[in-house]
């Protein structure tokens, strides 16, 4: 190999986009909802309060699961069992546990 001649690498400059690039753009989503805003807005609050009033029986619910039961195992096999998949041969996948995602496994 030939020996540096103490040259400094050529650094990367990175490209920005034109304009400012730190300006944050907003953009408004329209999901379909349109005049029926309202409906839905008082639909998700209902699900809401509905959720929370079931949250400290579950959160009991899951206390009594640990205490029962070592908690690195629990951890464990929940991440395991939750974060598997299967391929088919169309090479789609589809998770073997309905409703289990990443962010409820870092929770637990």
């Amino acid at each position: 190999m030939p020996k540096s001649r103490g040259r400094k690498p050529k650094r990367r400059v990175a490209t920005r986009p034109p304009g400012n690039p730190n300006k944050i753009v907003f953009q408004k989503l329209d999901f379909g909802i349109g005049e029926r805003q309202e409906e839905f807005k008082d639909a998700v609050l209902r699900s809401a309060r509905e959720d929370v009033e079931k949250y400290p029986a579950l959160l009991d619910q899951l206390f009594g699961v640990l205490k029962e039961r070592m908690p690195e195992s629990v951890v464990s096999t929940f991440a395991f069992y939750g974060t598997r998949a299967a391929i088919n041969n169309d090479g789609e996948t589809r998770t073997l546990t309905k409703g289990i995602e990443q962010h409820h496994i870092e929770l637990l």
